[in-house]
């Protein structure tokens, strides 16, 4: 039932529980009738505003689903292609190993609209995989200090506590005025 629908009715049963007090105003009809007439009519106006309440929650629980609805747009993964752990249980399983390579390549496939099977055989994505590949090395071959050599910077306060003195001039007349310096400040 419309909500239009039920106003309308509850219009024609508001008319027709007027009808009856005019007739007994004429003194057409005892008043034990008139009372009898008006009670039905009342009851079916109760019955009339508890289906309008009741279609009006109905019509606002509704809209609020659509509404939640639009909001929720679902995206729409490539056609045919699988989605998750099947993807990557597949490119492990096809060599790739790398976290970031298997990524590029399910975003690779994403953005051509093919599945991981064919983006995997793509020579561009191939290309950038490869690319990724030789940077990981060259930055894995780059040098790096090893445990043995270890260098110590040398500075003043360091000489001060071994309680040694610099062979490099500059150093030495840094650290005779750094302990000038401070015999003057405990005096």
């Amino acid at each position: 039932m419309d909500t239009n629908e039920t106003e309308e009715t509850l219009e024609v049963t508001t008319e027709e529980n007027a009808e009856p007090e005019t007739s007994a105003e004429q003194g057409d009809a005892p008043a034990t009738e008139v009372e009898a007439e008006t009670e039905e009519p009342a009851e079916d106006l109760d019955t009339v505003k508890e289906q309008l309440r009741v279609e009006r929650e109905k019509a606002e629980r509704y809209k609020a689903e659509r509404d939640r609805l639009k909001e929720k747009k679902p995206e729409k993964p490539a056609e045919g292609a699988p989605s998750g752990d099947y993807e990557n249980l597949f490119l492990v399983a096809s060599g790739i190993k790398d976290k970031e390579e298997r990524e590029e390549i399910i975003k690779a496939s994403k953005r051509m609209g093919v599945p991981v099977e064919e983006a995997v055989e793509d020579e561009y994505v191939l290309a950038k995989i490869e690319r990724m590949r030789k940077a990981r090395s060259a930055a894995g071959a780059a040098a790096r200090p090893s445990g043995g050599a270890m260098v110590v910077k040398r500075t003043v306060d360091y000489y001060i506590k071994k309680g040694e003195l610099p062979t490099d001039k500059k150093m030495l007349e840094e650290v005779q005025n750094e302990m000038a310096r401070r015999s003057r400040e405990t005096v």
